[in-house]
């Protein structure tokens, strides 16, 4: 699948581009195509705010998880399930936003 999402300077979520195909060379030949329509792509650290697409059954996107972290600043970028947490420097965790990271209450029960 190619997956395209769009922001403005701001961060904001403007839309997310879906192109379904299960093939790896078609779905990189689809991505090239999406990012062709775009005006002035460059390349670069970026900032945006959290947000949701759906598409296919799936969440998409970076999902304020902070709730379920009891108030621990923390988002998810789904449906990968890759966590970031503050310090926000790039490092990010694999253990589910849903699920207690290890040495949590829910682990030593």
């Amino acid at each position: 699948m190619a997956l395209l999402h769009r922001f403005d300077p701001d961060g904001n979520h403007l839309g997310t581009d879906f192109s379904p195909t299960a093939e790896p060379d078609a779905a990189e030949r689809a991505l090239a195509e999406l990012l062709d329509e775009l005006p002035g792509v460059a390349y670069g650290a970026i900032r945006i705010r959290p947000f949701v697409a759906e598409a296919y059954g799936l969440e998409w996107g970076l999902i304020d998880g902070t709730a379920d972290r009891d108030g621990l600043e923390h988002y998810e970028l789904m449906p990968q399930q890759l966590g970031f947490g503050a310090p926000f420097d790039g490092l990010y965790c694999t253990w589910p936003a849903r699920a207690a990271a290890p040495g949590r209450a829910a682990d030593r029960m």
